[in-house]
């Protein structure tokens, strides 16, 4: 014999579920930019922990997106989190670009001069 789940209870269990999954990805994605400063921005690492980097930064991007579709729900329980992952997404994505897709000396050097015109070169 199966019992039913009172819906107010089954509603209950949908929202722990899905509040857990965004505290659990803010957490992760916390701990990865600790572990991004500590082995990517503040050493010159070698190329396997760059490609890694690569590889994490991608899917916590693609599971943020995830998240902020789901979210863009009104009716979404974990809505208040939103800002938050939307606050992470930005941030992963400006890195991933800084990392993985820099800045050309030239262009650099060209903002460089455009904007601080009296600056010693080195």
């Amino acid at each position: 014999m199966e019992t039913a789940v009172a819906p107010s209870k089954a509603f209950d269990l949908e929202t722990s579920l899905l509040q857990n999954w965004v505290q659990t990805w803010i957490r992760t994605c916390t701990e990865f930019r600790r572990w991004e400063r500590e082995n990517r921005i503040l050493k010159h690492p070698a190329p396997a922990i760059v490609a890694e980097h690569g590889r994490l930064i991608k899917t916590l991007i693609w599971s943020a997106r995830m998240l902020q579709a789901m979210m863009a729900d009104p009716e979404h329980p974990s809505r208040e989190f939103k800002s938050e992952v939307e606050g992470l997404l930005g941030q992963l994505e400006a890195t991933s670009e800084m990392i993985h897709n820099p800045m050309a000396d030239e262009e650099c050097d060209a903002l460089l001069e455009k904007y601080f015109p009296d600056a010693p070169r080195n």
